[in-house]
């Protein structure tokens, strides 16, 4: 398959301007492939949910002939609620420092009961399931609109470390055969496990998100991924 158009998706690791920087990885990565690569990323913090809706409204509402898609997973415990069915609050009980500009006084005592509530009733086990479910959502819709695409991961220590045994969940969870389902969708570096770029420049020691340079670096892995699976 040969592409015309490139779609990407993420948090604040794939986020235009984060920390500062003048130029994302997927800037570098249109310069690198020379065709339009849209970011659909909306400032950081963002949940895995928020990313599906955004990918789900784009190919219901845009042409997506001849389009790949790259997603970049999050943390699995990020969550979100939609107030009055109007206004998505972010809901992660770890992360409270998503700009509330845009709330209202309710919408900012909501997100805080809902945060205390998450804390106290926090489930590695009910997120990393959801998880699961967002992974085979994902692919079905891929693979419905005969769109490729590939996944990364930053921040993702937490589910590795259930897939390998190392976090305990709940025990009915078979992780031998959700390992071999989650494996046979699209992975950068084709593993799950290794789907974590490595070894790129940095902000800074406190701020793990890519500096400009850290930007080309994973533009350019992400330029040998494309050119791996035939897109371009």
């Amino acid at each position: 398959m040969t592409i015309k158009k490139l779609v990407v998706m993420g948090c604040s690791f794939s986020n235009p301007g984060q920390s500062g920087i003048t130029k994302c990885w997927s800037q570098s990565l249109e310069e690198r492939l020379s065709i339009p690569v849209i970011n659909l990323t909306q400032g950081g913090g963002g949940s895995n949910s928020q990313m599906l809706r955004g990918i789900t409204r784009y190919l219901c509402n845009n042409n997506i002939t001849d389009t790949a898609f790259i997603v970049q997973w999050t943390n699995i415990e990020r969550g979100e609620f939609c107030y009055d069915d109007k206004q998505w609050i972010q809901t992660t009980w770890k992360d409270k420092t998503t700009n509330t500009t845009n709330y209202t006084d309710q919408q900012v005592l909501v997100r805080e009961m809902l945060h205390e509530a998450n804390a106290m009733a926090y489930s590695a086990s009910t997120h990393f399931w959801q998880w699961i479910h967002q992974l085979i959502y994902l692919n079905h819709i891929m693979t419905r609109n005969n769109c490729e695409y590939f996944q990364w991961h930053m921040t993702g220590i937490e589910f590795k470390e259930i897939l390998t045994g190392v976090k305990p969940i709940e025990k009915d969870f078979n992780l031998k055969s959700i390992t071999k389902t989650v494996s046979k969708t699209p992975w950068l570096f084709g593993n799950v496990l290794k789907a974590q770029p490595q070894n790129f420049h940095t902000v800074s020691e406190d701020d793990p998100h890519p500096s400009n340079k850290g930007s080309e670096q994973l533009a350019q892995m992400f330029t040998a991924e494309v050119k791996k699976r035939g897109w371009i």
